[in-house]
């Protein structure tokens, strides 16, 4: 059809008319608008090179929350609770003088490393009522950084919890619970704070705590103690410093080893305490809040001894209780929405509702929409989580959350009154990126030519697909190609950038994973 069809001329005389104002990101195509001077040297002039065709009413300054930038390979991650999804609540998501707070803010200091990813349920929690001052009316996030990370790398590696299966865990940790038995619905086991240090002791091989530093050692007794203390709901009906040991264990999984589909089939099972083969609306609601009370917890890791102290001070304060309420209506909000699309898959079938959800019903959800819902779900997979940050990273205190005008580079509206904001230092390590690689050698097309043959080459003797511009490509074969191209065709810089601290193959990786936002491991080649 003629009318579906859009020449390179349409698209270019609609973005002269007036197309720049609603996508200004497009002038970033040109490196050398990238290349800006240092804070102390900025002018207006060149601050506006980006900012000049924003609409009439869109503010020059921006004002967003530094732990609120989009535009990371992880995109699909950040703001993911409300991607082109309605709020539960009428009023506006970001009200003005709103106050944005993190989970991890809530306990300590402010954690100075840059956020990776954030998860915004601002639509999850239900207005406060004006009569209320003392109630906290800010949106709520869990902000994950690069220090948390890093920390969490370590301690999973460190104890070897990476190399065991939920299901190893599951079964050394009901060892150390309690079996209740209620009159009315299923049995819970329980696991006292005692308890659960006991089963940690067991997990962690001896030889392993042998090679702990003191530092390390203190560090995650605390992490430990902390991840116990998040599940000790002050809602539940159980003594003090006792916990579900089934929430727990899911909540655990995050440090365990196994593939994102591999976990929550575990966590299903888990939960699913009688063998039923389902879970009730009860259960998917633990199953949910299970995930989001350990991300929350992961969020408060910290490599120093004493924000980590201080942070297991506060988890015992009164100011918990509103803290993983935020958690509790985030795991509501994201239930909500998994009913009602189960509920319309069944009428669709002609099925009664029931209150019965396997765990097939669950991952179809998920696979047909339900991962921009809960896209935190995606870091289950421990080797994707950790690779947000790479191997080379190292903890940095550059990264400060009081940013000022001059640290921000360019801002772009959004939908759903977001921003994207390009820092200072991102564009030094874009720069950084291209010269070091040898592309400012070479023109797209003569790197297109390049890489379409070489994949389509390699793709042919793997799976004797056809070359076409728009042939699927997985992550290794781009990769491998595009490594090849590099050597072959760019050429090196006489001198190495100051910032060249990065791996060529991490940078294609990433840039990959930028573009496989289903997480299929397969993106048309032309969209590369």
């Amino acid at each position: 059809d003629e009318k579906n069809v859009i020449s390179f001329d349409d698209f270019g005389n609609w973005y002269n008319d007036g197309g720049y104002s609603l996508v200004p990101w497009l002038e970033l195509i040109d490196l050398s608008k990238w290349n800006q001077p240092q804070n102390g040297d900025a002018d207006s002039s060149q601050l506006q090179s980006a900012n000049k065709r924003l609409r009439p009413n869109e503010p020059r300054t921006p004002a967003v929350n530094i732990s609120d930038l989009l535009g990371s390979p992880t995109s699909l991650f950040a703001q993911g609770a409300r991607v082109g999804l309605p709020t539960p609540r009428s009023e506006p998501i970001s009200p003005p003088g709103e106050i944005m707070q993190s989970f991890s803010a809530m306990f300590g200091e402010m954690n100075e490393s840059r956020t990776v990813v954030s998860f915004d349920f601002s639509g999850s929690s239900p207005s406060s009522p004006p009569s209320d001052p003392t109630a906290d009316r800010g949106s709520f996030h869990i902000n994950i950084s690069e220090e948390n990370l890093l920390m969490l790398s370590n301690l999973v590696r460190r104890t070897g919890l990476a190399q065991l299966s939920p299901q190893e865990v599951d079964i050394a940790m009901m060892k150390y619970t309690r079996r209740e038995r209620r009159k009315h619905g299923e049995d819970l086991f329980v696991i006292s704070r005692d308890q659960f240090g006991k089963f940690i002791r067991e997990i962690i091989p001896r030889e392993a705590s042998k090679q702990f530093d003191r530092t390390e050692s203190e560090n995650f007794s605390n992490y430990f103690t902390n991840f116990f203390t998040c599940f000790d709901y002050n809602w539940s009906d159980l003594k003090k410093d006792e916990v579900n040991a089934k929430e727990l264990m899911v909540g655990f999984s995050f440090l365990c080893a196994g593939n994102k589909s591999a976990k929550l089939a575990a966590a299903f099972d888990i939960l699913d305490v009688a063998n039923n083969g389902y879970l009730t609306q009860k259960g998917l609601m633990q199953y949910l809040r299970s995930y989001l009370t350990m991300l929350a917890g992961i969020s408060l890791l910290s490599s120093t001894k004493k924000i980590t102290t201080q942070i297991r001070k506060r988890l015992l304060s009164p100011r918990r209780h509103d803290a993983f309420l935020a958690v509790q209506n985030g795991a509501h909000w994201t239930l909500g929405h998994f009913l009602r699309a189960f509920e319309v898959e069944m009428q669709q079938e002609g099925m009664k509702r029931n209150n019965a959800v396997t765990f097939e019903d669950f991952a179809k959800w998920y696979t047909e929409g339900g991962y921009v819902v809960a896209p935190w779900l995606e870091l289950l997979d421990l080797n994707k989580f950790l690779s947000l940050i790479g191997e080379s990273s190292r903890p940095s205190p550059r990264h400060a959350y009081d940013k000022t005008i001059a640290d921000i580079l360019f801002t772009f509206p959004l939908a759903n009154n977001q921003s994207l904001v390009v820092l200072r230092e991102d564009a030094k390590y874009v720069c950084s990126v291209v010269t070091e690689l040898g592309l400012l050698s070479l023109t797209s097309e003569e790197i297109w030519e390049t890489l379409c043959s070489d994949v389509a080459a390699s793709m042919k003797k793997r799976s004797n697909t056809q070359k076409s511009i728009s042939m699927e490509v997985d992550q290794d074969t781009f990769v491998e190609c595009m490594l090849r191209v590099m050597k072959r065709k760019a050429r090196a810089p006489k001198e190495k950038s100051s910032e060249g601290t990065f791996s060529p193959k991490e940078v294609f990786k990433n840039f990959f994973l930028s573009f496989d936002i289903e997480q299929s491991n397969r993106v048309a080649l032309n969209q590369l």
